[in-house]
């Protein structure tokens, strides 16, 4: 055994050393984006195999699912609902486009990373200038499963999110089931589905809905070990774990209350012991530690030029700003929001009430472990990072954009209330006029709330992003180029594209490659904003028309004062530096003495921009 604690202390070093003190952002990027899909499909693997051996679906599916028919019921029922009135698009841009595309290239070359440049040659799209992105890969490889399964589509990230919405609902109706009794766990996913925000995240290409689906069930991996404590338990446990490790940024924190648990069945057991496995584990922590080294060593993805005024990612000041609108959020009646009252007002008084009950189980904590032991560890955890998004200068949770990173606390609610509510009923059955007083906030606010979607609609750049995309599909081919102020959407719409930044940069080079013939047209998606004069100028990539001629072929003005255009570029202003300079390329001929076969294909794409 000290040998297998030696070692597994030397894996603990290695993993935590090799990212943050011998690698460099740009090493870490290579490393990521080559090995970062095949450490992940490794681990999803391990984790299948072991719980399709670990676990005994036996007894269920032999008669053991009739004691919980209504709950299985009321599962499908509510994971459809969440299927059924958001609009299906890609909501909060470019996250998760940048999701999106992550899962094409798992799908498509086995590597992890984004293409800031994608073009159109030798039949296919090349996809240049691949950068790794700071979000965790979770999502994206389980997105990319479904491409294999059935072809790459853009929408296969809301298949994920369909799946990660039944997994949810499934998990928390098993907890509460469990540990409360299965007329509470009914109350529970019905509580939760009375949250326009799930079916918002249900309908989405996010990674936020699969992340608090995989902590519920891991919390039941938890139990599972804590009631059977073996060597293969722990496996699947610890397997469990890595992946929840790379759901989200924060969800990393989750393995501090399950290596605790660990801990707690070792003081049990009074002796450590561990599989050899679980002694190398830690080295599967290296993908999401990878992540965190490039998150830290780029500031461009700390984004602090996107809010006015932000000078730290991370204070104490930003909670005296984001605190009144956090309560704003929780507690606002107004069906255009995304929150549930119902749930906010019970779910933080059984939050309160949740915290007190630890004195009734804080001397078994240790001493007799069950449910709570698990729970708490969690429960912890989520307010934590609750309490963490608040210093955020991001923070604000009643932005449509932001509030995504409630779903914790919100879930956290609906398993609080459920266990406040048991030990109100200790003595007898839960009164059927309480979920029935959840059905009914379900049907008369929630369906009209999701209906609606205004909050949805309400999101200018993936309203112009999913509209440009649709014209895209009908009204283009792999011969056209497209630009906008990301590639990305594009790009997994099966189109080539380059950012405006770069078109800005080199407006010759996006000319010239019409000249040789690798574009017929070239368009450019853009916002334009209302201004004082009441004349419609550009919110951003204003650069691209001090350079370009174009003309509008579409336009959509789905807000009074914005409005979203496509352009044609036609040609390059003329009499300026860029006319010059395109002027100089179409006067390059290829050297004679050279091979036109091999040459002559370099010389043509070194001219794309």
């Amino acid at each position: 055994m000290r040998v297998k604690l030696l070692l597994f202390g030397l894996s603990c070093l290695v993993v935590l050393a090799v990212p943050f003190r011998f690698l460099s952002g740009g090493e870490a990027t290579i490393i990521m984006r080559t090995v970062g899909y095949y450490i992940i499909a490794c681990t999803f693997a391990g984790f299948i195999y072991c719980l399709v051996r670990t676990v005994n679906f036996r007894p269920f599916f032999r008669g053991g699912w009739r004691k919980h028919w209504v709950g299985i019921l009321a599962v499908l029922l509510c994971g459809t609902f969440l299927q059924m009135h958001e609009p299906h698009r890609m909501k909060i841009e470019y996250d998760e486009s940048v999701l999106s595309v992550t899962s094409m290239l798992m799908h498509k070359e086995r590597r992890v990373g984004i293409p800031d440049t994608t073009h159109y040659y030798n039949g296919r799209l090349n996809y240049n200038n691949v950068f790794v992105d700071k979000r965790p890969i979770l999502f994206p490889f389980l997105t990319s499963i479904v491409h294999d399964l059935t072809g790459m589509r853009m929408e296969n990230s809301f298949v994920t999110n369909a799946f990660a919405g039944f997994l949810l609902l499934g998990s928390v109706y098993g907890w509460v089931a469990r540990v409360q009794g299965p007329r509470y766990g009914v109350l529970a996913i019905i509580l939760l589905t009375g949250l326009p925000l799930l079916a918002q995240n249900a309908t989405g290409g996010g990674m936020d809905l699969l992340n608090i689906a995989v902590i519920v069930f891991v919390m039941h991996l938890g139990l599972y070990f804590l009631k059977n404590p073996d060597k293969r338990t722990m496996n699947l446990f610890i397997l469990g774990m890595l992946l929840m490790a790379q759901a989200r940024y924060e969800s990393i924190l989750f393995l501090i209350p399950c290596a605790l648990l660990i801990a707690l069945i070792w003081w049990q057991d009074r002796k450590i012991w561990m599989s050899w496995f679980a002694v190398f584990s830690p080295l599967l922590l290296i993908s999401p530690l990878l992540s965190a080294r490039i998150y830290t060593t780029n500031e461009d993805f700390f984004q602090l030029d996107s809010k006015e005024g932000a000078s730290a990612f991370f204070s104490l000041e930003h909670i005296a700003h984001n605190l009144p609108r956090a309560i704003y959020y929780f507690f606002r009646i107004d069906r255009d929001q995304t929150n549930s009252v119902l749930l906010s007002v019970f779910g933080f008084i059984c939050i309160a009430f949740s915290i007190m009950l630890i004195r009734t189980y804080w001397k078994k904590l240790v001493t007799q472990p069950d449910w709570y032991s698990v729970f708490y560890g969690f429960f912890v955890v989520v307010g934590f990072n609750t309490v963490w998004a608040l210093t955020n200068f991001w923070g604000q949770f009643d932005d449509p954009v932001v509030s995504r990173i409630t779903l914790p606390i919100h879930v956290m609610m609906g398993l609080c209330i459920a266990l406040v509510a048991k030990e109100f009923f200790k003595t007898r059955p839960l009164p059927n006029w309480i979920p029935g007083v959840a059905t009914a906030w379900l049907i008369f606010w929630t369906f009209p709330s999701t209906a609606t979607a205004y909050l949805t609609d309400d999101l200018d750049t993936s309203r112009t992003t999913t509209w440009a995309r649709e014209w895209m599909r009908e009204n283009t081919d792999m011969k056209d180029l497209m630009i906008g102020y990301s590639s990305i959407p594009w790009v997994i719409g099966g189109r080539a594209g380059i950012t405006a930044i770069r078109a800005a940069a080199h407006p010759e080079e996006v000319i010239r490659a019409r000249d040789l013939g690798f574009y017929d047209n070239i368009y450019f998606v853009c916002r334009m904003w209302l201004q004082p004069d009441m004349t419609f100028k550009p919110y951003e990539s204003a650069d691209m028309f001090e350079h370009f001629e174009m003309e509008t072929v579409e336009a959509i003005k789905y807000r009074p004062h914005i409005e979203a255009r496509i352009f044609r570029i036609k040609s390059l202003k003329p009499n300026t530096e860029a006319a010059k300079r395109l002027d100089e390329l179409r006067s390059q001929t290829i050297p004679e003495d050279v091979d036109i076969r091999v040459e002559g294909a370099i010389f043509l794409l070194k001219q794309l921009p």
